[in-house]
């Protein structure tokens, strides 16, 4: 539990220095992301369309809500975004 508060602090802390942070990803617009949140395990890479790749870093659950941890990287910038979602529900 302490790795992944150290790890998410870590990305958070990344994430606040890059220009591109909270974007508006959408399921009809980037679904290989989100077919990769629902199904691929931790450590899963892929691109986004733009060229830009992303790693599912690493998933928090509890009896509420399942959390992961992804950080996108492009030749210019990187971050990392924290993607949520209750059971049944849709990621945000």
């Amino acid at each position: 539990m302490i790795k992944f508060i150290s790890l998410f602090i870590t990305f958070f802390l990344i994430s606040c220095t890059t220009l591109e942070k909270n974007r508006n990803f959408e399921r009809n617009t980037h679904s290989n992301l989100f077919d990769a949140l629902d199904k691929e395990k931790n450590n899963f890479s892929s691109n986004l369309f733009d060229n830009e790749k992303f790693t599912i870093v690493s998933t928090y659950k509890n009896s509420n809500k399942l959390c992961r941890l992804v950080k996108f990287e492009s030749d210019k910038n990187f971050y990392a975004e924290t993607f949520c979602k209750i059971k049944g529900g849709e990621w945000k």
